[in-house]
């Protein structure tokens, strides 16, 4: 089938302009999967069970800006209820050049200026906490490579892992918001995988309810399988302007595009959701085996091999990541995992009946962002179609 290791993860350089930034949110000729009406849980419902005065919040945002479009009415209901609430910010979003071009009137952008922008941003997220009730001392920030996670993940991640789980261990969260696995954008979905990993590091008693937030996709708002949605009052979602408001750096560009987060309710999703159309599906036998199927969608502007990166959890701690050059591959194939012998196909030593978790992701830029989220296997066998849309915890 063409299918041949590669060394684990390639660097690459992320652009972020106003075409890229629209690329995830239904912009005019991006052709993505039919989604059908939203069947969310009834809104009521929802919103009165999901944060109380004895929670213990903690919102982990990619970057700035993230804890106003995914979960500022989330941040809203938990000071109202009186519960305990922390923000994390996990990169500075400093890597963002032709925002910063735009605002400083400047071309030339070297380590310090991306060090001032992101300490800029910083100050834009604190205003935005501060609209949204949270007091500047409830926020922390991690400082990781903005436009780096998913190299961290697949490189390096013993850093960021430490820093979530000794997270968990201060904050003890009985809820937490984090980007979901099925995100579009690599920094959130890397975040995602690594929180999940995190969770089963924690120390013991730290079992969270989890929520799964979606920043880009194509068909955000009218994507089946929410699990909690929130409309927002019109006290909150004049706080939640004015949050957007404080993020002025961002506004350049992305200003209509930030506050069309605002149109409808803050929705959340399982930790195992998977999109409908999704790339990938994958089951994991008995024996270790993983089948995964491809369904490759055609993408006019796609670029870069298509590549299978896995990550496997190693049961005595640590994760072993490897991809799979998918040269020659037809967009719609299976693939086992590891390859049967006499197959002709290499594969990295490693037993997968007594791994942990994997997760998989086709790996391939559609712009800036990725064609398809992280899809999780849990250990055990699972007989799951990823590809369509099913839930599980």
């Amino acid at each position: 089938m063409g299918v041949s290791y590669r060394p684990p993860w390639r660097q690459q350089v992320y652009c972020a302009d106003a075409r890229a930034a629209r690329l995830g949110h239904g912009e005019k000729g991006h052709r993505g999967p039919t989604i059908p009406p939203t069947t969310d849980t009834p809104p009521g419902k929802a919103a009165s069970a999901v944060v109380t005065a004895e929670d213990r919040l903690l919102v982990l945002a990619p970057h700035p800006d993230d804890e106003t479009l995914a979960t500022g009415t989330l941040l809203q209901r938990a000071v109202t209820a009186g519960a305990s609430v922390r923000v994390a910010f996990v990169t500075s979003g400093d890597n963002n050049p032709w925002a910063q071009r735009a605002v400083e009137r400047r071309w030339h952008i070297g380590e310090r200026e991306r060090l001032r922008f992101g300490r800029l941003r910083e100050g834009e997220a604190l205003a935005a906490l501060g609209e949204l009730g949270v007091p500047p001392a409830l926020a922390t920030f991690l400082r990781f490579p903005d436009q780096g996670l998913t190299e961290l993940l697949l490189r390096s991640p013993e850093a960021i892992l430490a820093a979530l789980v000794g997270l968990l261990a201060e904050v003890r969260p009985t809820l937490v918001a984090y980007p979901s696995l099925a995100d579009l954008h690599p920094d959130h979905s890397a975040l995602g995988v690594l929180l999940r990993v995190a969770l089963r590091w924690a120390p013991a008693g730290v079992l969270p309810r989890q929520l799964g937030f979606l920043v880009h996709h194509p068909a955000l708002h009218r994507l089946p399988g929410a699990a909690v949605s929130l409309p927002r009052t019109a006290s909150e979602a004049a706080a939640a302007r004015r949050a957007v408001a404080a993020h002025r750096s961002q506004h350049v560009w992305r200003r209509g595009w930030m506050t069309a987060f605002l149109e409808g309710p803050e929705r959340f999703f399982p930790p195992a959701f998977v999109p409908p159309g999704a790339p990938l599906s994958a089951q994991r036998n008995a024996q270790g085996e993983i089948r995964v199927t491809i369904r490759s969608h055609p993408r006019w502007r796609a670029w870069g091999r298509r590549t299978l990166v896995v990550v496997r959890e190693n049961p005595g701690g640590g994760l072993a990541p490897f991809e799979l050059s998918l040269r020659g591959v037809s967009a719609r194939a299976t693939i086992a995992l590891p390859p049967r012998p006499g197959s002709g196909e290499t594969f990295p030593a490693g037993d997968l009946t007594a791994a942990g978790a994997c997760f998989v992701k086709l790996e391939r830029r559609f712009g800036f962002f990725d064609e398809g989220g992280w899809i999780e296997l849990p250990p055990g066998p699972t007989g799951v179609d990823s590809s369509a849309g099913e839930e599980g915890t």
